[in-house]
């Protein structure tokens, strides 16, 4: 007796020091509490930028916390409204400071109420990221502020390289908007101008608070029209100011190249135009032919921003903004502070913690170092900026659609060849320490026609297609490379080519045999992506696919209105039909000996067409789970034999088994799968209901040997109800699995 009692006193103990050493220790206790980090956003919160802004950072948060990167961290953000008012910036700048509780400010939005809020931040040893505040002024001189996205100065010396090596242009006019922002911009666009022998033909200024406004305008779009060639025009304003004056010197037939800076590609800057009723009766009838530079563009960027674009759209319904995209690059960046600076995460070190903060920036400097992001790497220079190529856009349909060239940044000197040669011809541009090498734009686009010989087990599919390319002046297609065809595909003999303005549009007809990995996780509800994927022999710095939305012209296939049908015995329906483009990496030397010691990355774009197919053909669903409901009902029928009938309820029950076996078995053979399928539970269903039929007859048969009655009408009446029950369960699942 005393050897019980001290074992289970020994047994409480144990208990005991387990209990507490979970909970007083922090690395193994479950309920220790997250430690709460504040960052702070500061923006016109009330405006479609603000929203733009809080929509990227809260997509950015919310994926990091479903992947389980923060650790014991719980991040909150708060949220103060500026206005873009330089005086409500100071208040506020003051109001996070002061309240020493935010680690991190993310904004504000405009220059100017960065600049003012960056010296309280300074003054106060906050760090600060903007990721739409281009004046050079905002990190030039506060070693706290730090931005995503490249100043004005690199933005206007890109737009002269852009205008002068790809555009051709010789010569431009520049419209200046009054104040630090255009003059800086203008300022900026004549140094590069000259360092590239660019001839600045005019220069114009505009006060939009001059009570003579109007009439400057007035003589600006005279002079315009007066003057025989003004070379490109270069704007730098904001989009308010250009529309007056691009809808008063523009119409279809005028000739005169303009590009402006990013405030150009915003959203805000195509409705401007539709206020007009000739954009709006012919959309792009001002706007078509522009221009711009944006920090983001998800077509022709890397496979992260596809991603992003993705879960963008399928959260907020709507094409995510490049203000989105780069503040869901800057929240990027802050919680890989917060998760590698070591930060202490309590207000008594919040200083200390800043400063931990600001270091991990500082130590991101190189190439090298750099944090991939949705709009590229993100490094930081001596100042606190990002310098790297943006995207170009141009204005088609109201559309801003990326240009037929772009340019890359080349990170290293041993993929330069021929250099000199290629920078005469505009191949190669080099700003600051910056050297960037041209890289094509070909659009690409897929219709399908018809989609048949669909083969499960052999995961194989006909598709008859459309395929065209629009691209300018030059493209090879011979060296197109479809990656999943079954057999080779040639291209053949084009049954459209046309060429307007240099931009050559050319299509070919096909049929096909593709092959893909299909998924039959949820078979017989399954959802399958039938995909046709091809790349070309050039690299992604030579050459980047874009899905061309315009869509295939109609010269190509007079009857191609048709819908896209299947086979009519397949017994599928097309959910959906997208393009895409991401990025497919090859290992390679190349051949050559310089890299036989090294892992040589080659990145090919990749054009990618995806055709969601889903079962809706209840015949097919039926005939697949027929078998299993007719021995669901042979189950149940035999609940009502006498319980005498034992020689025939057991043979019954094993009949079934075996015949459930059998049907399972032909299942996974026909589909050759090694993982679970949603068929399956229905099987396992009925060897749950075989196993409770063969022991209740068992047990019937033994407790009649006993002369238990009761028992037995209980346990028989039992199995009744439980055999329909458990049938009701498991066939609810499966219609929520069909219509979820």
């Amino acid at each position: 007796m005393m050897k019980k009692k001290i074992l289970i006193c020994l047994s409480i103990l144990l208990v005991v020091i387990g209990v507490a050493a979970i909970l007083l220790l922090p690395q193994t206790s479950p309920f220790k509490k997250k430690e709460h980090v504040y960052i702070a956003v500061a923006g016109p919160m009330r405006t479609t930028a603000g929203k733009a802004m809080l929509k990227g950072i809260r997509l950015c948060l919310e994926k990091r916390e479903k992947e389980g990167k923060l650790k014991n961290k719980k991040v909150e953000l708060l949220i103060f409204n500026d206005k873009n008012d330089r005086r409500a910036a100071v208040n506020v700048a003051s109001d996070i400071t002061d309240e020493n509780k935010a680690l991190l400010v993310l904004g504000h939005y405009y220059s100017s109420t960065s600049i003012v809020a960056g010296e309280i931040y300074k003054k106060n040893g906050m760090p600060a990221i903007t990721a739409s505040g281009t004046d050079i002024s905002v990190t030039l001189a506060n070693d706290w502020y730090f931005r995503v996205v490249p100043n004005n100065r690199f933005q206007a010396s890109f737009i002269a390289n852009y205008l002068n090596k790809d555009l051709k242009e010789p010569a431009a006019s520049i419209i200046v908007k009054k104040g630090s922002y255009g003059s800086f911009l203008s300022e900026s666009f004549e140094e590069a101008a000259r360092k590239i022998g660019m001839e600045i033909k005019k220069k114009w200024e505009i006060d939009k608070h001059s009570k003579t406004f109007d009439d400057d305008l007035k003589k600006i779009i005279n002079e315009l029209r007066s003057v025989d060639d003004p070379g490109a025009l270069f704007f730098a304003t904001h989009g308010d100011e250009a529309v007056k004056i691009i809808t008063s010197i523009k119409y279809p037939g005028t000739k005169y190249t303009i590009m402006g800076p990013d405030a150009f590609a915003n959203k805000s800057f195509k409705e401007l135009f539709q206020r007009y009723p000739q954009e709006q009766s012919v959309p792009g009838y001002y706007s078509d032919g522009i221009y711009a530079v944006s920090p983001f563009m998800a077509d022709t960027a890397n496979e992260k921003a596809y991603a992003f674009r993705q879960e963008f759209i399928k959260k907020y319904d709507e094409e995510p903004s490049w203000v989105a995209a780069c503040y869901y690059d800057a929240m990027s960046v802050t919680l890989e502070a917060i998760e590698k600076a070591e930060i202490e995460g309590d207000e008594k070190h919040i200083r200390g913690d800043r400063k931990k903060i600001r270091e991990f920036l500082t130590s991101l400097y190189s190439y090298e170092l750099a944090i991939e992001g949705v709009s590229g790497r993100i490094y930081f220079d001596r100042h606190g900026d990002v310098d790297r190529p943006l995207s170009v856009g141009i204005y088609e349909k109201q559309r801003f659609i990326p240009a037929f060239s772009q340019y890359q940044l080349i990170s290293g000197t041993r993929h330069i060849e021929d250099t000199f040669k290629k920078a005469l011809h505009g191949n190669i541009i080099t700003i600051g320490e910056n050297v960037m090498m041209k890289t094509r734009i070909v659009y690409a686009g897929i219709d399908i026609n018809e989609v048949s010989k669909l083969d499960m087990k052999e995961s194989t599919y006909t598709i008859d297609f459309y395929i065209w390319f629009r691209f300018h002046r030059m493209f090879d297609d011979t060296d197109i490379q479809f990656l999943n065809s079954v057999y080779p595909i040639r291209l053949g003999t084009p049954i459209l080519e046309e060429t307007v303005n240099d931009v050559t549009t050319r299509a070919y007809h096909l049929k096909a045999d593709f092959k893909t990995d299909f998924d039959f996780h949820e078979y017989p509800f399954d959802e399958h992506r039938l995909r046709i994927r091809f790349r070309h022999a050039l690299q992604r710095d030579k050459l980047i696919f874009v899905p061309d939305s315009q869509g295939l012209p109609q010269s190509a296939d007079p009857g191609k209105l048709r819908k896209t049908r299947f086979d009519s015995v397949s017994g599928w329906n097309i959910n959906k039909i997208s393009c895409y483009q991401n990025i497919i990496t090859n290992i390679s030397t190349l051949g050559s000996p310089k890299f036989f010691d090294l892992q040589n990355a080659i990145n090919y774009s990749q054009f990618n067409a995806v055709i969601q197919i889903e079962r809706r053909d209840w015949r097919f669903i039926l005939k697949n789970f027929f078998p299993v409901i007719i021995m669901i009902l042979i189950l149940y029928l035999k609940c009502f034999l006498p319980y005498e009938y034992f020689s025939v309820r057991v043979p019954m029950s094993m009949a079934v088994l075996i015949t459930n076996a059998i049907y399972h078995l032909k299942i996974l053979e026909e589909l050759e799968v090694k993982y679970l399928i949603v068929i399956e539970y229905a099987f396992f269903s009925v060897y749950v209901l075989v196993l409770l039929s063969a022991l209740t007859s068992i047990s019937v048969y033994i407790l009649r040997k006993r002369g238990a009655g009761r028992k037995i009408k209980f346990l028989i009446n039992a199995e009744r109800i439980i055999h329909p029950c458990a049938v009701l369960a498991v066939g609810f699942l499966f219609v929520y699995t069909y219509y979820k």
